[in-house]
């Protein structure tokens, strides 16, 4: 109905911000199938079946959010790990338990970490280098 007002959630944001991850070709993160059918939605979130392994998944699966509840708070972490709150009072401004707050900490660093360029391309410049090491012992 035109002229209708809609409120918008984060939980709304988020979900549709997941549905646009695999909109336009997804592909089975099992077998990298594409012959893939719509298999109707799990809170909000379209799902997926490969013909080939049969196997169902949506745009999460495979990736640091897969499994993770809370989704109407994920954006709002967002924020509170970029201005580097603690744990704990992430969890209390976001009304979540604090070792929610700490797995979602772990998932969402994770993901930077393991996406590493194999190579540079251009001029780069390096002011410091840090090796992991131990002396221990």
């Amino acid at each position: 109905m035109v002229g209708t007002l809609t409120q918008t959630t984060a939980l709304d944001e988020v979900v549709s911000t997941v549905n646009a991850r695999v909109a336009d070709a997804p592909r089975c993160p099992h077998c990298q199938g594409d012959a893939i059918q719509k298999w109707g939605q799990s809170q909000g979130i379209q799902r997926f079946r490969c013909k080939g392994c049969r196997k169902t998944f949506n745009a999460l699966t495979g990736t640091p959010l897969a499994r993770l509840h809370h989704r109407e708070a994920w954006s709002a972490y967002g924020e509170a790990l970029r201005d580097g709150l603690s744990v704990r009072k992430a969890a209390e401004k976001r009304g979540v338990h604090y070792t929610t707050t700490f797995r979602w900490r772990h998932r969402w660093l994770a993901a930077p970490r393991d996406q590493k360029d194999a190579t540079f391309t251009g001029i780069v410049e390096a002011d410091e280098t840090f090796f992991l090491e131990s002396h221990k012992g």
